[in-house]
């Protein structure tokens, strides 16, 4: 899936860069990958359009040099026959500079509002008033783990775990002595999740802010901390749904700054309508 999606995109970037800017000639000192004329490609170009997360293989800087090649064929052929300063070409091109000037406006001024811009006021209220649509479907238990390789160091940790330092500081300790694989503080877990089997009946059976003795599985030993279990029809604590809650949040708010904006510049602005109303309404009856 990744692959066809950088395949994609590199592909749709070829086309911009070979009909829009044709790609500028190469810089001294750069990887050279393809010429057209007096244009050329540079590894360093391709990079600059990639998804920086992902690394590109060989085989498709290949696919994009050769599809820029074709697109810059296409393009310097068209201005040989100055298609480029046909009306219908420019034309497009304002078109195109138009909606790409816009989306980088909506882009500054409403897209690129964060879901942690939504105030926790606002998060809480959204909780308090659909607590029902995050209840719990089956049994559930809210628990922290810690993974160790042996059961000596498991044991210590148990120890310290319910000692005046409590579950953090131990897995802190933990973690700096290299005796503990993984450790999860807060995690919400049904039977299905949770595995082997022995540990969801040890996790069904604990009362809250008990500590397990470790319990041996084919990844280590296993303590866990029971924080406390749902039943179905419960709503699980603020923390496992926030995210989801601000997520939803953030596209209203979204919505709300776009109608800001829109009557703010409104307002800004020399705006006149030139029709009156019963023809939009008799327009829509033809």
């Amino acid at each position: 899936m990744n692959n066809v999606f950088i395949g994609t995109r590199l592909l749709l970037t070829a086309g911009v860069c070979g009909f829009f800017l044709s790609c500028s000639t190469t810089p001294e000192q750069a990887q050279e990958l393809a010429r057209v004329n007096d244009r050329s490609l540079t590894r360093e170009m391709i990079e600059a359009h990639a998804d920086a997360s992902q690394q590109l293989t060989d085989a498709q800087i290949k696919m994009y040099a050769n599809r820029w090649v074709i697109s810059e064929i296409l393009y310097q052929e068209a201005k040989r026959q100055k298609l480029d300063e046909s009306e219908a070409v420019k034309r497009n091109l304002e078109d195109a500079q138009k909606q790409l000037t816009i989306a980088a406006l909506l882009e500054k001024e409403v897209i690129s509002v964060p879901p942690e811009a939504v105030p926790e006021t606002d998060v809480q209220a959204y909780f308090d008033k659909h607590a029902d649509e995050f209840s719990i479907r089956e049994q559930t238990v809210w628990i922290g783990t810690a993974i160790f390789r042996d059961r000596r160091a498991a044991e210590r940790f148990r120890d310290a775990a319910l000692g005046s330092g409590g579950w953090a500081a131990a897995a802190a300790d933990a973690r700096d002595g290299g005796a503990i694989v993984e450790a999860t503080d807060s995690v919400l877990h049904t039977q299905s999740t949770l595995f082997p089997n022995e540990l969801w009946r040890l996790a069904s059976a604990m009362k809250t802010n008990d500590v397990s003795f470790p319990v041996k599985t084919s990844a280590g030993f296993f303590v866990i901390r029971m924080l406390g279990s749902l039943k179905r029809g419960e709503s699980p604590p603020l923390r496992f749904v926030e995210q989801r809650i601000r997520e939803r949040l953030s596209v209203e708010l979204r919505q709300q700054k776009y109608s800001d904006l829109i009557e703010t510049l409104r307002k800004k602005n020399n705006v006149q309508l030139f029709y009156a109303e019963k023809d939009t309404l008799a327009s829509k009856g033809e």
